[in-house]
């Protein structure tokens, strides 16, 4: 008797079970097709959506799936992976074994693991940096905390534009004038000025207060606000400022 053994691998995309079946999904662009149809709902009002696993990225230490770089094993370096982030205010650990950078501080949502092939550069399973997946609009809702760095959703020439927040006090006889300082973690990264923002209050009885002229020394973090030449003064009280600043 002769036991004839026959393995047969096939290569095709995944189909799940919210829709009919489709014949030609191994020819088709979608590797993964999620969509849903009335024909297998039922209803047009039952909704169906992708659920991703939550993770606090603050205690993301590793990739798993080691070795990587191969051909059939992430040679991508995890470049795009996407998860959905539960942790705020932190970033992903440092430590023997760490995940990447973080972009400014965690937000609650989707980030996503930028990690691409840099001509001339090696790309390992940390050289990447973990960004939010954030709309580039300008109506999109941008929460600025104090005294730390913040991404915005702002980007000039592809590159990010981050923001600090910070307050000062103004007495009687005060100009617009005001110099303003970032902090030494902040200072030793930034390579330019996009803008200045000084308030008072908040709300609806928030006043803003414009200068025409500002300028950063980037290797003091010194950033001055105002003219020399124009003088107009500020009323005693409490302000708040937000310095928009790009990195190296």
């Amino acid at each position: 008797m002769v036991l004839s053994c026959f393995c047969l691998a096939t290569h095709a995309q995944i189909r799940v079970s919210n829709s009919s079946l489709v014949i030609n999904a191994a020819k088709s662009s979608a590797f993964l097709d999620a969509s849903s149809t009335y024909q297998y709902n039922t209803s047009p009002i039952l909704g169906k959506g992708l659920l991703f696993p939550s993770v606090d990225l603050s205690l993301f230490t590793n990739f798993s799936g080691v070795p990587v770089g191969q051909i059939d094993d992430y040679p991508t370096f995890f470049d795009g992976m996407i998860v959905y982030n539960t942790n705020v205010g932190g970033t992903v650990a440092n430590g023997a074994l760490t995940a990447g950078k973080t972009e400014g501080t965690l937000t609650h949502g989707y980030w996503y693991y930028d990690n691409p092939l840099v001509s001339g550069q090696n790309r390992t399973l940390i050289s990447g940096t973990w960004r939010p997946l954030t709309s580039k609009g300008g109506d999109s809702k941008v929460i600025i905390n104090s005294n730390v760095e913040n991404t915005t959703n702002l980007v000039i020439d592809g590159k990010p534009v981050y923001a600090y927040k910070g307050s000062f006090t103004m007495t009687a006889g005060s100009t617009a004038k005001v110099d303003l300082q970032l902090p030494d973690s902040i200072k030793n990264n930034a390579d330019g000025l996009y803008r200045i923002t000084i308030f008072q209050g908040v709300d609806a009885n928030k006043k803003y207060y414009a200068n025409g002229v500002y300028s950063l020394d980037v290797s003091t973090g010194l950033a001055v606000t105002g003219s020399p030449g124009i003088s107009s003064r500020y009323p005693n009280g409490t302000y708040q400022y937000v310095i928009e600043y790009l990195k190296k």
